[in-house]
């Protein structure tokens, strides 16, 4: 799978298979490096030939004919500033075509109320409609319980009758207008012209629906000429195969952004600033060589990593020490997957050369 990024992969197992076990199954599963949203696992009710119980080889047949020919999610993501310098919102329209699974009857959206302790996140969803080719339907909310701990729970917008493809879903996500504090970097923040958010902070996503093929949309014609937009998937509109959970644990952002790339790399490192840090972005990201995304917000303060990227919070015009700033910058280094030793000497071979520049005045 390292060498065929194409390949996908399903296990169908009986849950009374006493040969092949699913017990093996799902260790195998858990004790190695798959990607996740390229492996998909099903259990049947039945033993080794699972598919001579008439229900399960129809569930079967569904779940390989959804992994074959996934359903398509395509995602229209407009930015909005309603006349004036900031986007008030970002209005969605999310359109799924093809066999439903099973499992997402009746259908259900879902957003955070709460995700690692930035709450209101499902309060700022506005006018969230779905339709399907008999129109409109109605949806009933739910909230989860809330978790004290400031742990992810969830509001559901379930469908009160069933569903039949093609379904429309549309909304509008306010931007968070409250004051920027320090702390994981997932709000959904307006400033400097553009947007910058983690994608638990904007999406209202279909629950149960499996895997997808999802097609991901910018239209930044409400933003100021040259805006561009990125996400922790690359530049621009990006194509995903898998669980449509990929685009919640994303970095997004949007804007005039400012961007560097390595020159004649072939990593895939890209760094995207919206605001203007209070030190030099580009000499700052060609020494961390990682997948960064920066926001200058005033009030803002730590980073938090997600796959593969990672989000620092600096206040605009601050004097952010050297030193700090790398060391959060070494935190996104040590995500980057390497083998624990070549992370120390990495580390420890960047704290040496702050140490020095500490002690040369820089």
């Amino acid at each position: 799978m390292k060498t065929q990024p194409n390949l996908r992969l399903m296990i169908g197992a009986g849950l009374y298979d006493t040969t092949t076990t699913i017990g093996a199954a799902r260790y195998l599963l858990a004790s190695n490096n798959y990607p996740a949203e390229r492996v998909t696992f099903r259990s049947y009710e039945g033993g080794r030939m699972f598919y001579s119980n008439e229900a399960a080889l129809k569930a079967f047949t569904d779940d390989l004919r959804a992994f074959v020919s996934p359903p398509a999610f395509d995602v229209a993501i407009r930015p909005v500033r309603g006349g004036g310098p900031e986007v008030t919102a970002i209005e969605f329209r999310m359109e799924l075509r093809g066999a439903l699974n099973p499992k997402a009857q009746p259908l259900s959206l879902r957003a955070p109320v709460t995700y690692a302790g930035r709450g209101g996140i499902a309060d700022r969803v506005d006018s969230l409609v779905v339709r399907d080719p008999s129109g409109a339907v109605s949806l009933k909310v739910e909230d989860d319980p809330a978790n004290p701990g400031g742990f992810p729970y969830y509001r559901h917008w379930r469908a009160e009758r069933a569903v039949i493809p093609p379904l429309v879903v549309t909304y509008r996500m306010r931007s968070f207008t409250g004051v920027a504090t320090p702390g994981p970097q997932f709000d959904f923040y307006s400033h400097s012209g553009g947007i910058s958010s983690g994608g638990m902070a904007l999406f209202a996503l279909p629950e149960n629906i499996g895997a997808v093929s999802s097609r991901v949309k910018w239209d930044l014609t409400d933003l100021a000429p040259g805006s561009i937009a990125a996400s922790t998937y690359g530049e621009g509109d990006l194509e995903l195969r898998g669980p449509v959970e990929q685009l919640m644990q994303a970095y997004y952002m949007a804007g005039p952004l400012g961007h560097y790339a390595p020159p004649e790399s072939t990593s895939g490192f890209h760094a995207y600033w919206l605001g203007q840090p209070a030190f030099d972005p580009l000499k700052e990201m060609a020494w961390t060589y990682q997948a960064v995304f920066v926001r200058a917000l005033p009030g803002t303060g730590g980073g938090t990593a997600l796959q593969n990227s990672f989000m620092l919070g600096t206040a605009p015009g601050a004097a952010t020490h050297l030193y700090q700033r790398r060391l959060y910058a070494s935190h996104a280094y040590r995500r980057r997957g390497r083998s624990a030793s070549q992370r120390r000497s990495a580390v420890a071979s960047r704290r040496d050369d702050s140490s020095r520049r500490r002690r040369a005045g820089d």
